[in-house]
């Protein structure tokens, strides 16, 4: 089972990859007759193996240097702007089988990860007490 706050961002991420369905939680009343049920199961893998690469979820890493992963993502939303590399710790990894129609079914897998800032934005990221932007 999904606990809430993981089984929010969930929903979230259902809303945006099918914007003209609604979804609801079990723990949210939805009078639309066309709004579908979030699936709250999923299965949570200790590893993902993707392009040759193993990538581990940090539940069961060991350590949490073994669930660090570098990715490269647009400096901005610009066609044509440089890509700067990210480092990310993989906290769960998931598949969830989701119902949307009575004809159509798909299956996500999702990475659950917290994203690490690069010191030169750690004076910018809101949130960070006085002391630590003055280091």
């Amino acid at each position: 089972m999904l606990g809430l706050p993981l089984h929010s961002s969930v929903l979230r991420k259902l809303h945006e990859l099918h914007p003209n369905l609604f979804f609801h939680s079990i723990t949210e009343f939805d009078n639309r007759p066309t709004s579908i049920l979030a699936s709250p199961r999923a299965t949570f893998y200790r590893y993902l193996t993707w392009k040759g690469k193993r990538f581990v979820a940090s539940n069961s890493a060991g350590s949490r240097k073994r669930s660090l992963a570098c990715v490269f993502q647009p400096q901005s939303e610009h066609v044509d702007a440089p890509l700067v590399p990210r480092v990310l710790e993989i906290l769960d990894i998931i598949q969830i089988h989701q119902t949307l129609s009575q004809q159509r079914e798909v299956l996500h897998t999702w990475l659950h990860v917290r994203w690490l800032l690069p010191l030169t934005e750690l004076h910018e990221a809101p949130g960070i007490p006085a002391g630590w932007k003055e280091m």
